[in-house]
Parts: C-alpha cells; structure tokens; sequence
C-alpha cells in the first residue's frame, strides 16, 4: 500500500474538455437485440433491429473518431513556413493535444486535457471537441 507521500507524488489534477453523447433510446434498443432468439436466424425483423440499435451506434463511433482524426490531420497555414526554428517550436508545442475516445454501449466520450503535454494551454482540443459534437448533431436539427 502506498504511503502518504508516495500517493502525494503520484497524484495529478488537471482540467479536460470532454464531449460526451448518448444516443437516445438505443440501450433499450440494444437489450431486445440481445434478447432476440439467435435460433430463429437472421429474419427481416432481425436485420432492421439490428440496423437500428447496433448499426446507428457503430455510425456514430466512427464518425466520431473520422472527425477526431481530421483535426489531427488538418493543414497548416502556409505563413508558418515562415516562423524562425525557436517561433516553429514553439507553435509546435502550443498546436500539440491529444483526445482520448471511449465508447460503451450506446454512448461516446471523447476528451481533450486543456494543458498540453509540454505543459501549455492549447485550445486545438477543445475546438476539435466542440467541432465535433456541432456536427454530430447538426443532423438531428432536420
């Protein structure tokens, strides 16, 4: 068991954006799909139960993660070629984040400390967090 002070070290408090998005109905949707005799076979009734419960949850997770990757991968501003070493690296340490996805069930998670690694406050996550939950649910304001 860990002394005081080992616990002391070890601890870490640190402020996350998260993102957070439970698809409405689906656990219900979820447990008569897991209910469904698997000896009656893929019938019609089973096939759109399983498009409608597993299949929107599976959509959602990689939306979900494509959005995350595409911030990851967004392109630079052709004037940061133009940055001196010290002001790049700089830049570099400031852009740096990094988001953690967890999905369960019928619920997604994402989240995005807000100080950095190199321990600088980078906002990158948080619009990445932010932009990503405008556009999964921007379908559902049809």
């Amino acid at each position: 068991m860990a002394t005081a002070d080992e616990s002391e070290k070890t601890f870490q408090d640190a402020f996350y954006a998260v993102l957070l998005i439970d698809i409405l109905n689906q656990s219900e949707s979820l447990k008569r799909l897991a209910s469904h005799s698997i000896s009656t076979g893929k019938t019609p009734e089973y096939i759109e139960m399983m498009r409608n419960s597993a299949g929107r949850v599976i959509w959602l997770r990689q939306l979900m993660r494509s959005a995350f990757e595409g911030f990851a991968q967004a392109p630079l501003h052709p004037g940061v070629e133009q940055m001196s070493p010290d002001q790049r690296r700089q830049f570099d340490s400031i852009r740096e984040c990094s988001i953690t996805e967890q999905v369960f069930s019928d619920t997604v998670m994402g989240y995005s400390p807000l100080r950095n690694p190199s321990g600088n406050v980078s906002v990158r996550g948080v619009f990445a967090l932010v932009a990503t939950a405008c556009s999964l649910m921007s379908p559902s304001m049809e």
